[in-house]
């Protein structure tokens, strides 16, 4: 009887696990921003969603640094009055 797929190539495991890993942050960051979309009352529409997303997380800030994906910021973002 063989091992199961997964197991037979070690480093195929191992890189999946490394990805995981790797991107732990921007699975919890995307997770907060649909979970901020759907719970929080934002009656603005996808297209000016994702206007407002891009001008105001990717974008350079004052200071000229480029940040990522930060869900407090998506959040501050979106309910900027």
């Amino acid at each position: 009887m063989s091992a199961p797929i997964a197991f037979r190539d070690k480093n195929m495991v191992f890189n999946i696990l490394k990805w995981i890993w790797n991107n732990i942050s921007a699975i919890k960051d995307i997770f907060w921003i649909i979970f901020t979309l759907i719970y929080d009352d934002i009656s603005i529409n996808l297209k000016q969603i994702l206007e407002e997303f891009v001008l105001k997380v990717y974008c350079k800030s004052k200071n000229g640094e480029k940040f990522g994906i930060n869900p407090i910021r998506v959040y501050n973002a979106f309910n900027e009055k």
